[in-house]
């Protein structure tokens, strides 16, 4: 959804270079380049979090695996030992 936008901005630039006139025909394409560029930032800043959260999850999942672990070598340990 973002790349049609982007693609409309640029297409739009184009045309203020081939239909306008005057200060218009330069500040419209500036405009939206300057638009492009922006939601790019956005974007890239929007993926980054994403990914981010994703190792978070990731890594507190993997804790509490770990931990689930321990604790069933824990109760296996004690089990053992109990039947002794």
């Amino acid at each position: 959804m973002v790349g049609l936008f982007e693609v409309f901005l640029l297409v739009l630039s184009f045309y203020g270079l081939t239909h306008y006139t005057g200060l218009s025909r330069y500040t419209v394409p500036l405009a939206c380049l300057f638009c492009i560029f922006w939601v790019q930032k956005l974007e890239k800043r929007m993926r980054e979090e994403e990914e981010a959260k994703k190792r978070l999850l990731q890594y507190r999942l993997r804790k509490h695996r770990e931990l689930e672990e321990q604790g069933f070598r824990k109760a296996h340990a004690s089990a053992a030992e109990g039947e002794e």
